[in-house]
């Protein structure tokens, strides 16, 4: 099968080649293809973030172990070793810094629609 797909949702650019734990932040539609590649690429454990109940029962059907309602979770399962961010929402850059594992690895496939600066300040406090 042509992996070239998997280009677009980041997979490519961390050197994604299978196993341990993914997390996808923003199931919108390339997050949910993001999932199917996840899933495809053999991941041991997917889990998928969003605001939206839909969404996230539609990137179950596609193949996330695990759902997380931002807005209605407390606790926010973290310690991933891949994640994509796909919502281009600050909100969710900075969450991609609190919840990504020692030595993991963050795509950023969302293309921000307001001014992210004060995510960069993560990268400071992390060593990133």
């Amino acid at each position: 099968m042509n992996r070239r797909p998997s280009r677009c949702t980041g997979f490519g650019r961390i050197g994604y080649s299978g196993g341990g734990s993914v997390a996808v932040l923003g199931v919108g539609a390339i997050g949910i293809m993001a999932v199917q590649w996840a899933k495809y690429l053999g991941a041991d454990k997917i889990t998928a973030y969003d605001t939206v109940d839909s969404r996230l029962e539609l990137a179950k059907e596609f193949g996330a172990d695990v759902t997380v309602n931002c807005l209605t979770e407390s606790t926010l399962p973290d310690g991933f070793d891949y994640m994509l961010e796909t919502a281009g929402q600050p909100d969710t850059i900075r969450m991609c810094f609190e919840l990504i594992g020692n030595k993991g690895k963050i795509c950023f496939v969302g293309t921000p629609h307001r001014d992210f600066e004060e995510a960069f300040g993560y990268f400071k406090r992390r060593g990133l």
